[in-house]
C-alpha cells in the first residue's frame, strides 16, 4: 500500500498569520492562509496578466471576513461580509483588502505561480492616484 503524509510547506508567516503551500505535479498551486482575527490581507489589485488571477479565487474554510473592493475603473466601491463556508472570487483591476473579522483560514488554488507583474500595490507606480485617497478615506470612516 503507498501512503504519504507530509507537513504543508510553511511559504510565509509573520504578525498576520501563516501561509502554507503545496504544488502538485500538473503545476496545480495550492494556498492556506491563516489569519489572525483583526488583520489584513491582499491590499492590492491584479491586473489579470494570469490566469489564477482571472478571476482570483478563495474559498473561507474557517472564520468571517470583511471584504473592501473598489474597481479601479469604475471607482465604484463595495464592502462584503462574509459567512464561512463561502466561495470569493475577485476578477481582476478590482483592488481588494481582505479583513479578518475573526481567526479565519481562507484556501487559494492556483495555476502555477503568477508573475509579480500581476500584482499591484500602493507604492507601485501603476496604483491610480484616486485610488489612494479613497483608501485613506475608506480606512478614516472605519476606525
Amino acid at each position: 500500500m503507498k501512503v504519504k503524509i507530509q507537513p504543508l510547506h510553511l511559504r510565509q508567516k509573520d504578525k498576520r498569520g501563516k501561509v502554507h503551500d503545496f504544488f502538485l505535479a500538473n503545476r496545480k498551486h495550492f494556498l492556506f492562509l491563516y489569519t489572525k482575527k483583526g488583520k489584513v490581507r491582499g491590499c492590492h489589485f491584479h491586473p489579470g496578466l494570469t490566469k489564477s488571477k482571472n478571476p482570483e479565487n478563495f474559498i473561507l474554510i474557517k472564520g468571517r471576513l470583511r471584504i473592501n473592493a473598489i474597481d479601479i475603473i469604475t471607482k465604484e466601491m463595495k464592502t462584503y461580509f462574509v459567512p464561512k463556508p463561502s466561495w470569493i472570487r475577485i476578477w481582476p483591476r478590482i483592488y481588494h483588502e481582505i479583513i479578518a473579522l475573526e481567526d479565519s483560514i481562507l484556501f487559494e488554488p492556483n495555476e502555477g505561480l503568477f508573475t509579480r507583474k500581476d500584482v499591484v500595490k500602493p507604492n507601485d507606480k501603476r496604483f491610480p492616484d484616486f485610488l489612494k485617497v479613497r483608501l485613506n478615506r475608506l480606512r478614516y470612516n472605519q476606525k
